[in-house]
């Protein structure tokens, strides 16, 4: 069999036959047609010359009894035909008089007119990446609204003399609409998407966030976002939510969130991930006094009150940090200086070349509200000590600016001294914990509940561990962070035992492991103590969800009596078994959620509780917001638009953007047989392209993608 050709170009040579674009093009039905054929293989097929057949495919079970039926290929509607006694009639009448309203809608398109075999190479294998790709006006100004909203451009963008003379030269039968058409297909696309999300939250147990943002015009915004895990074990976030708030008084808050329940129809709310303060205090409040008695509740809402991970180790940070505030004023100034003008800026990079500096990073500016940028600027100026004291040595200006010049002159503090540079040396070692630990709480593609016990043991060994430094700034600064970190993650009163719970239900560790590290911290009997209540708040969970599957009937009952059966006679349950069982060993690519996936028959009551503990978001931003304590502002276009456009357009964008985890087995077999399917899949693409260029169904065949390199071995065929 001679090699399958396929080139770029208005005609393109497959199996030696060519191709111009003078051929016809190919019908609406005609794909449907040869696809039809191509699943079927019914060597029968052949014989039906009836124009019917171009739009309806027999029905497998049907054939062969006396009531033959085939199916629409549009609208999927069922008659009776394929015999003598019924005919092709009703089939003609159903296409021919205009009952299916699918394939009027795709007659009186124009992409029939305009069809192409097309070979996305992007696709790894080249079977996945052949598609029919036609030009449709209506799917062209979708596309056109979902880019305004992905790429947060305004809708005035469609005006643009460079926009519209782009589009008319990509595709000139395209007429570009008006932005205030693009508006309104944008919001036929948010209705669309809602209703499709409404879909997917229904009867799901969701965990929720909250975080606010602030306007250009000082309009409050509250935005409200959801967390689960579905019963495919995929980690999903959506934003339901962003309308604008009067105040931020905890009744405001609680009552919009509500409203917003009430809005998608969400009763069943697991937690609520707020910052801390007390208005979300008193949000919390409001929602408990509202949902409490609500079928779904969850042991009366006792672990619905989730603060912010993040926030509160930014807090503990931002005390620490004022221990050391001298120092850092100082390195902050002498960076502002070589960083003020280029010429400063040759001068200190001249002093970084003659003391033989290792260093591709220049030094960086931080902002003073976001302690991460602090971090980053101590980690690179520390490298360039020596180009600092070689510049207060030969620049007489760098010495003025900080002593202050002109009749209002200012003395700044600097230059830093020997002293200066150790401690931010020792900072920034200390910081490299916390800012690995913030990461880490504010993940959004992968769950973060489980990690947080980790994190929390190895903060608060660092803190110990610097309260013993020799440096009495440094152990000042640790001092000051192991009071605010006791009164968060110490004190039980405000710390959710969902949060140790979560580490119970990771099979790598389980509650053997929360004992060790607690044994590690204080000594053997405060950690005996507290398993035995974790364990105890860990089986009363597990029993609400026992008796909450017997009710809905999920689980036959017989199953769930037996494990009943088993507590009462004093046998072991499945939580007991679960606790009892081999820890699963700690690998780099463990997948948690796989983990309970592939057990969740094993566990079917202890798998629903960990969809649940699993989704639990511990913090309420994503990991770029987290470090910053001056709050999220909106873009000056977004503040001009109303408050419902703004809405519409931050929940459709985050709807649209939104890629869930997708769990799937890791197994060389399922690698072997992708493998084949996909050289099965090349073959059989070839033998398809044969076919429709030869039966005239196509205009061209065109490659999207880069065009393959030139090479020697190529060349001259």
């Amino acid at each position: 069999m001679a090699p399958t050709g396929v080139s770029q170009g208005a005609a393109t040579e497959v199996q030696g036959t060519p191709v111009s674009a003078a051929q016809p093009p190919v019908s609406a039905s005609q794909p449907l047609e040869v696809e039809n054929a191509a699943k079927t293989g019914n060597p029968q097929d052949s014989k039906k010359i009836s124009r019917a057949w171009q739009h309806f495919t027999m029905i497998p079970e049907t054939v062969g009894t006396d009531k033959p039926k085939a199916a629409c290929n549009y609208c999927k509607k069922k008659y009776l035909a394929g015999s003598r006694a019924h005919g092709t009639s009703n089939l003609l009448n159903h296409i021919d008089g205009k009952k299916c309203k699918e394939y009027e809608k795709l007659r009186k398109s124009k992409s029939h007119k305009q069809s192409m075999i097309v070979i996305d190479k992007s696709h790894q294998n080249v079977g996945d990446g052949l598609r029919l790709a036609s030009f449709s006006t209506s799917e062209a100004r979708k596309a056109l609204a979902r880019m305004i909203v992905i790429d947060e451009m305004p809708f005035r963008t469609v005006d643009g003399e460079g926009f519209r003379n782009y589009s008319m030269t990509f595709q000139p039968k395209f007429s570009l609409p008006s932005r205030k058409t693009v508006q309104r297909d944008f919001f036929k696309i948010y209705e669309e998407e809602k209703a499709k999300l409404k879909s997917m939250l229904h009867s799901q147990r969701v965990c929720l966030t909250t975080d606010t943002w602030t306007s250009v015009q000082n309009l409050n915004y509250m935005c409200l976002t959801s967390h689960w895990i579905d019963d495919k074990w995929k980690l999903h976030k959506r934003v339901l939510s962003f309308p604008t708030i009067a105040n931020h008084k905890g009744e405001t808050i609680g009552l919009s969130v509500m409203n917003c329940l009430k809005d998608w129809a969400i009763e069943k709310i697991f937690t609520v991930t707020v910052d801390n303060a007390s208005t979300n205090d008193g949000a919390i409040k409001h929602i408990i006094r509202r949902t409490k008695e609500t079928l779904g509740t969850v042991l009366h809402h006792e672990y619905i009150h989730m603060r912010c991970c993040a926030h509160i180790l930014n807090i503990i940070v931002q005390e620490g940090l004022k221990e050391v505030d001298d120092a850092i004023i100082k390195i902050r100034n002498a960076v502002r200086y070589v960083r003020s003008s280029p010429a400063r800026m040759q001068s200190i990079l001249k002093c970084v070349e003659e003391e033989k500096i290792n260093c591709t990073n220049r030094v960086c500016l931080d902002v003073e509200t976001r302690w991460n940028s602090t971090y980053h600027m101590l980690v690179v100026a520390e490298k360039y000590e020596k180009a600092f004291d070689k510049l207060d040595c030969e620049d007489s200006r760098y010495s003025l600016y900080f002593r202050g010049r002109g009749k209002k002159r200012q003395k700044l503090m600097g230059p830093p001294a020997c002293e200066d540079w150790k401690n931010a040396r020792c900072l920034v070692e200390f910081l490299r914990l916390f800012y690995n630990a913030t990461l880490k709480f504010s993940g959004t593609a992968h769950v973060t509940s489980n990690n947080f016990f980790h994190e929390l043991v190895a903060v608060q060994q660092g803190i110990l561990n610097m309260t013993r430094s020799e440096d009495s700034i440094l152990s000042g600064m640790a001092f000051r962070m192991l009071g605010k970190f006791s009164k968060y993650w110490v004190q039980v009163d405000n710390l959710n035992s969902l949060l140790h719970i979560a580490v119970v239900l990771d099979p790598r560790y389980k509650l053997r492991y929360v004992e060790f590290c607690m044994e590690m911290i204080y000594d053997a009997k405060v950690a005996a103590s507290f398993a035995e209540t974790l364990e105890s708040k860990f089986l009363e969970l597990y029993a609400f969800y026992l008796k909450e599957n017997l009710d809905s009937g999920i689980f036959s009952a017989p199953t769930i009596s037996h494990d009943l059966a088993k507590v009462i006679s004093g046998g072991k349950s499945e939580a007991q078994r679960y606790l009892a069982d081999v820890a699963e060993p700690e690998t780099e690519d463990f997948d948690i959620l796989m983990w309970w996936k592939v057990h969740s028959t094993k566990y079917p009551i202890i798998s629903k509780m960990a969809r649940d503990v699993l989704a639990v978001p511990i913090s309420t931003v994503a990991s770029e917001s987290t470090f910053s304590t001056s709050g999220r502002v909106l873009d000056p276009y977004r503040s001009s638009l109303s408050p419902n456009t703004v809405e519409a357009l931050v929940c459709c964008e985050d709807w649209l953007r939104a890629t869930p985890k997708t769990v799937e087995p890791k197994n060389d077999d399922f690698g072997i047989y992708f493998w084949f399917i996909s050289l099965m899949s090349t073959f059989y693409t070839s033998l398809l392209i044969c076919f429709l260029v030869q039966s005239n169904h196509v205009e061209s065949l065109e490659v999207v993608g880069p065009a393959p390199e030139p090479s020697e071995a190529n060349a001259g065929k």
